[in-house]
């Protein structure tokens, strides 16, 4: 879908599918896997609202059906929908605590210390 270091033009909204969200590493080292994927999942979103280039590699595990929405219109957007930011804020802790690295069991919610997590089919 993207590579690291691409500009950020671009926001997907996963409709079908699975992909895997991973940082390149340098020397030749395998790419360290971050999240898996799965709809519906908006992805991207990031990088665009920081103003960055994408420091994430999205690579499809399965054909995938995507929605691409422009940045420039989704950030247009924003002031329309005062949740947006904290449904994005949500989205991206839930896909950073849902799942840990290959071999990584992650802890259940209610045995992660200090926190309210809710974890739902559909996570990615």
């Amino acid at each position: 879908m993207y590579r690291s270091g691409e500009q950020s033009e671009f926001v997907f909204v996963l409709a079908e599918g699975e992909a895997e969200l991973v940082r390149l590493m340098p020397d030749n080292q395998p790419p360290l896997h971050i999240a898996y994927i799965k709809p519906p999942e908006v992805i991207g979103e990031v990088e665009l609202l920081a103003g960055v280039r994408r420091f994430s590699t999205i690579r499809a595990r399965t054909d995938l059906r995507l929605l691409r929405l422009d940045g420039a219109a989704m950030l247009r957007l924003l002031p329309s929908v005062p949740d947006l930011p904290m449904r994005v804020i949500q989205q991206i802790g839930k896909r950073l605590t849902s799942e840990g690295p290959a071999g990584e069991v992650p802890l259940p919610p209610q045995e992660r210390e200090g926190t309210h997590a809710e974890h739902g089919k559909g996570e990615g």
